[in-house]
């Protein structure tokens, strides 16, 4: 019989128990008949009938357990535990209410964090594959710091590569859409030609990128533009393929707009336009250290690394492989170095650990968030640890009378467990709504900041985060429940009969004082960290940078985007520092 079969048995458990009993009583009065016909009282042959038969009780329950197996019985004592327990708590409504508006504000908090920490490290980028197998070359300059590759020694690592399915460059810039008042800056990738083929990103109208369009410098002025780009700023246009758009004063030709769920590979950024490399001269984009130099020897510079190399590594082949083959390239390209002081430590990493990224910065934030959502989640259970104490007091009565019945401890720890458990199913709920509601506040706020540039956080409340959730919840309920339901277990039912109470209730007064302890101690914790952090932040403000700052301003301006090029814009500042 298969398991809903059973579940449907154990829904009609009632109803089977009651056609038994009838079956019970009808065989017994019959077996009495048979007795008064053969001359018998009637109150001698029930009695003789009732005594042939044997316990009823006993033959019952012997047959219950023919019917339903004992793990299912359980089920059905658990299923009876959470009634009483539901019915319990709401006969105290304002210590339910209390308890599960704590464990919101606990649970939301932690929450919130972790789905901020999973959008950053397991699931950073949205509209591609698994991103748990795509990998990022990086070059360790020394000192533990990290840099991308020059488009050099990104051709190079990607003809020799044989750990990677493919691989492709990317580097973000902040461009200028339009000319003079009407510009505004965006962020922008500069992709390699094989960039959308190798990432598994289709275009929703037009084509992406091809390796054609990275033959040579400036010879191919094509884009892409992301999904979002395409509805604000053309309205949706079905005929926006052959469209122009004007970057950094120079026009490109609109060939494909992306994927709706693709937002580029630089994380936490919202990358709105997709431009072959090669075009980076032509954008006046810098991708070279070389001064008053060619598109060509821009290209072929090795001096600076700025471009994100990434692809997903070829089935059978783990991190570990990934690494030592590109430190065996890695050693090649510094044999063949054509600078000396150009030290080649290339290394594979995962998406998040790339130098390229909003991750850089947040994940170490979200980290001391995660720390302190902790703390506060264990003030949260010391508290409702305290109200668990106090209630129980008032239940020894109950208790007792559970354990003279012949309740075990176990029994009745469970019981009181799953009150516990009952509440933090509210607070769970409740905490996943409120980091629900709170995340996409905290990123307009971050966005408000940035504009006009767009930030993109690839933010899912999916099974892990409702798992992780469920997962705080019991431990939460654990927390401040096992120690208390332990202990109003642990009930003398002579003293409760002679209302004698004084040695247990040392034994609670220890512990309530045990848990105003811990939650002086976490709290002070926080006042020093956010005390600390007060005064880091004053003391900096504070500073002295070395010259009277109190008449001074900065700015910032961006003379691209009224036409100028590199000589105009070199004879506009120093028109400026001369006036």
């Amino acid at each position: 019989m298969s398991i809903g079969a059973w579940l449907t048995r154990l829904k009609r458990r009632r109803l089977d128990d009651q056609d038994f009993q009838e079956e019970i009583r009808a065989h017994l009065a019959i077996a009495a008949d048979e007795r008064v016909a053969e001359g018998a009282d009637r109150r001698s042959a029930q009695l003789a009938s009732l005594k042939d038969f044997g316990n009823v009780t006993l033959t019952t329950e012997a047959a219950r357990r023919v019917w339903i197996p004992s793990w299912l019985e359980y089920v059905h004592d658990y299923i009876s535990d959470v009634r009483y327990a539901v019915r319990v708590l709401a006969k105290s409504p304002a210590f339910a209410l209390t308890v599960v508006a704590v464990l919101t504000l606990g649970i939301g908090v932690n929450a919130a964090v972790f789905t901020m920490l999973k959008s950053m490290a397991l699931t950073p980028l949205a509209g591609i594959g698994d991103s748990s197998q795509l990998g990022v070359i990086v070059n360790e300059t020394g000192k533990g710091r990290q840099a991308g590759l020059s488009y050099h020694d990104y051709q190079y690592v990607r003809d020799h590569d044989q750990a990677f399915s493919g691989l492709a460059a990317s580097g973000l810039a902040i461009v200028n859409l339009g000319r003079g008042r009407g510009a505004r800056p965006i962020y922008a990738e500069l992709v390699s030609g094989n960039y959308f083929h190798v990432l598994g990103v289709r275009a929703s109208r037009g084509r992406t990128l091809l390796p054609s369009d990275e033959i040579a410098p400036g010879r191919h002025p094509v884009a892409v533009i992301n999904d979002g780009f395409w509805r604000r700023d053309f309205g949706a246009d079905p005929d926006i393929l052959g469209k122009t758009i004007e970057i950094n004063n120079y026009r490109l030709t609109i060939v494909g707009v992306a994927d709706s769920t693709f937002h580029g590979t630089i994380v936490g950024y919202d990358d709105e336009v997709f431009v072959p490399v090669m075009m980076a001269p032509q954008l006046g984009i810098n991708i070279g250290s070389l001064q008053n130099a060619s598109a060509s020897e821009l290209l072929a510079d090795r001096g600076a690394g700025v471009l994100d190399v990434l692809g997903y590594l070829r089935p059978g082949v783990s991190f570990a492989n990934a690494r030592a083959q590109i430190g065996a390239l890695s050693a090649t390209l510094s044999r063949d170095a054509a600078l000396t002081d150009i030290a080649q430590q290339l290394k594979v990493v995962r998406i998040w650990q790339s130098p390229y990224g909003g991750q850089t910065f947040i994940l170490p934030a979200l980290v001391v968030l995660g720390v302190m959502g902790l703390l506060v989640l264990l003030i949260a259970c010391a508290n409702i640890a305290g109200l668990v104490l106090v209630r129980g007091v008032s239940r020894r009565g109950e208790i007792a009378v559970r354990l003279a019945l012949g309740a075990t401890r176990a029994r009745v720890v469970r019981l009181l467990i799953l009150e516990n458990l009952v509440l933090a199913v509210p607070g769970a709920i409740l905490g996943m709504a409120l980091a629900a509601r709170g995340i996409p506040m905290l990123t307009d706020y971050a966005e408000t900041l940035a504009a006009p540039q767009r930030l993109f956080f690839n933010i899912q409340i999916d099974r892990l985060v409702i798992g992780f959730s469920a997962l705080v919840a019991c431990g939460s309920a654990l927390v401040f429940g096992f120690v208390p339901a332990l202990r109003s277990s642990r009930i003398d039912l002579v003293s409760v009969i002679n209302e004698d109470s004084s040695p247990r209730g040392a034994a609670r007064g220890r512990m309530r004082s045990g848990l105003v302890v811990a939650q002086v101690a976490v709290s002070l914790l926080l006042l020093v960290g956010a005390g600390l952090m007060t005064r880091s932040l004053d003391a900096a403000r504070r500073a002295y940078p070395g010259f009277d700052a109190s008449h001074v301003t900065a700015i910032a301006m961006d003379v691209r985007a009224n036409g100028y090029n590199e000589a105009r814009g070199r004879v506009f500042y120093r028109h400026l520092l001369d006036a």
